[in-house]
């Protein structure tokens, strides 16, 4: 990611979540890739809360959403895209993962 944004590239992460920061090397690094970011979407209250003060610059590019895994992927992209992406811009890569091991336990 940060490789990326030293490029010039807008990074956004959609529907995620922030886990337990224990380390504070993982809670500096978290909050470098929030403020690095165009868009931060959460998808719980707790990772809102935590996103919401870890962030310094701009606090409109964090918002609270649903769960994707809850709605058509499709969807939730097509709804955003209006609002969040540049259309002009055709050299876009997105990158998804996600550890679906524990998901049940993990996601409101």
């Amino acid at each position: 990611m940060i490789r990326a944004m030293l490029r010039g590239k807008k990074i956004g992460y959609y529907s995620v979540g922030i886990g337990a920061l224990n380390q504070l090397s993982r809670k500096l690094k978290t909050m470098a890739l929030i403020n690095l970011s165009s868009y931060v979407g959460l998808r719980d209250d707790t990772s809102f809360k935590q996103a919401s003060q870890y962030t310094f610059f701009n606090k409109k590019k964090v918002e609270r959403m649903e769960e994707a895994a809850n709605k058509s992927t499709m969807t939730l992209v097509e709804s955003r895209q209006r609002q969040r992406l540049n259309q002009d811009n055709k050299k876009s890569l997105l990158l998804a993962w996600r550890n679906l091991r524990a998901y049940s336990k993990d996601t409101t």
